[in-house]
């Protein structure tokens, strides 16, 4: 009996050890996989990081390159910078009136329509200032009377992210309207029930999405840029980098082919019933 005894408290203490053991595996196992999150995570703010100086980069480039062709089309001469310029802003012009009667003609037809947003519906799709808000800013050298978005302003090559879950129904690739730019479309829940909206991204230097993808709030949609209609024509080309956001409603959204081809070659022009944004986005 005093045999079958110690066997058994053997047999118990050698199962607690076990278990110990097995515990402390457990432990190991739960602190690796944390590890390895983290070196994930650090991984992936290395790429995001090696990206936007991989942007910067590009746009010092593009930017030495925009002088370089500055001075030799003006060949130093201040008339013919004057004279540069002055068919630069008409060019603008040309392209914010091109956007403004388009607009018009969908804000006629839907009326004043109006969704009931609050505050924090939307979240802020790039790190940075506000510049320039919606509306009558006062702002017309580059053509416009009414902005219909906001401007942000950041360093070159700053990351920018969705304001909200949806799907990737437009992009274009130009140095028009709003040069580089995404459109994607939203449902967001307001306090009289569901809106379709669809927010628009301008002035890339590059994104990094395509159309028919599908987005969560806060993924990486590409980095800030210079592209497009933006005051680099006026103040040269180290000038106008930020992101121009503009929220629509998605009835009556659409893109049309744009007018101006022989100066700007083929982009598309997005028009629609616009929002002030600030009505969706958190305080600063």
């Amino acid at each position: 009996m005093s045999d079958f005894l110690d066997q058994v408290q053997y047999t118990q203490n050698l199962q607690n050890q076990i278990y110990q053991l097995l515990q402390k595996i457990k432990d190991i196992k739960a602190q690796l996989q944390i590890e390895q999150h983290n070196l994930q995570v650090q991984a992936d703010q290395l790429k995001e990081l090696e990206n936007q100086l991989q942007t910067t980069q590009n746009s010092l480039i593009s930017i030495r390159d925009q002088k370089q062709k500055l001075l030799n089309q003006t060949q130093g001469l201040e008339k013919n910078y004057q004279k540069l310029l002055s068919s630069s802003k008409q060019d603008a012009a040309n392209l914010e009136k091109e956007i403004e009667d388009l607009d018009a003609k969908v804000k006629a037809k839907l009326g004043n329509k109006v969704i009931s947003g609050a505050k924090g519906l939307l979240a802020w799709p790039i790190d940075g200032i506000l510049t320039q808000g919606y509306g009558n800013t006062g702002f017309t050298s580059l053509g416009y009377s009414f902005h219909n978005g906001i401007d942000i302003a950041g360093p070159a090559g700053q990351p920018i992210y969705a304001a909200a879950d949806g799907d990737v129904i437009y992009t274009d690739h130009s140095n028009a309207d709003f040069g580089n730019w995404v459109a994607l479309k939203s449902v967001i829940v307001t306090g009289v029930g569901n809106a379709q909206i669809v927010t628009l991204y301008g002035h890339f230097q590059s994104f990094k999405v395509s159309v028919g993808q599908h987005l969560s709030q806060g993924d990486l949609i590409g980095y800030e840029g210079n592209t497009g209609n933006t005051t680099r024509l006026i103040y040269g080309p180290e000038r106008g980098y930020h992101l121009h956001f503009g929220v629509y409603d998605a009835d009556g959204f659409g893109v049309s082919a744009g007018k101006y081809t022989s100066v700007y070659g083929n982009y598309k022009v997005p028009y629609g019933y616009t929002y002030n944004p600030l009505n969706f986005l958190p305080a600063q």
